[in-house]
C-alpha cells in the first residue's frame, strides 16, 4: 500500500510540474506575442471558450495599434492547480511611450488557465494590485 501510495505521489507530482512549465510557457508566450504587436499570437493563447475572449481581444487590439509600450517582466509565480484551473501570479511593468492617455503601471495579477484540446490557455484573470508609475522614475 505504501508504494502505491508513493506512486501516485511521484506521478501527481509529474503532472503539476508539467502543467507549471506549460503555465510558465504560456506567460512568457503571451508576453513576446504583446511585445511583437501580433494579436493572433496573443489570442491563440486564450482559451475559446473564455468568457473574456472577446473582451482581451478588443482590448488587446486597441492596445496593439493605438499604443507604443514597453513592458518590463517583474515576477512570476505558479500558485497551483484545482479539478479544472491552474493559477499564476503575474507582476508587469507597462510604460506607454506613445500614444492616447494611458497611466504607465506595476500589475500584479492572478491569472487563471484552464485546458482545451491543445493544452493551457488562458481563461481570465484577477487584479491584485495596480500601481501607477511616473515616466521617467524607476
Amino acid at each position: 500500500m505504501k508504494r502505491l501510495n508513493f506512486t501516485l505521489l511521484f506521478l501527481v507530482q509529474i503532472l503539476v510540474a508539467d502543467v507549471r512549465t506549460d503555465v510558465q510557457a504560456i506567460v512568457f508566450k503571451h508576453l513576446e506575442a504583446v511585445k511583437r504587436k501580433d494579436l493572433a499570437a496573443c489570442m491563440r493563447l486564450v482559451h475559446r471558450h473564455s468568457p473574456v475572449y472577446e473582451s482581451t481581444q478588443n482590448y488587446l487590439q486597441t492596445l496593439l495599434t493605438q499604443f507604443e509600450m514597453h513592458y518590463t517582466f517583474k515576477h512570476y509565480r505558479f500558485i497551483g492547480t484545482d479539478s479544472n484551473y491552474a493559477y499564476a501570479k503575474v507582476t508587469l511593468e507597462t510604460r506607454k511611450l506613445q500614444g492616447p492617455p494611458f497611466e504607465s503601471n506595476v500589475a500584479e495579477v492572478l491569472w487563471t488557465f484552464k485546458p482545451d484540446d491543445k493544452g493551457w490557455k488562458y481563461w481570465n484573470q484577477s487584479n491584485i494590485s495596480m500601481k501607477p508609475i511616473k515616466i521617467g522614475v524607476r
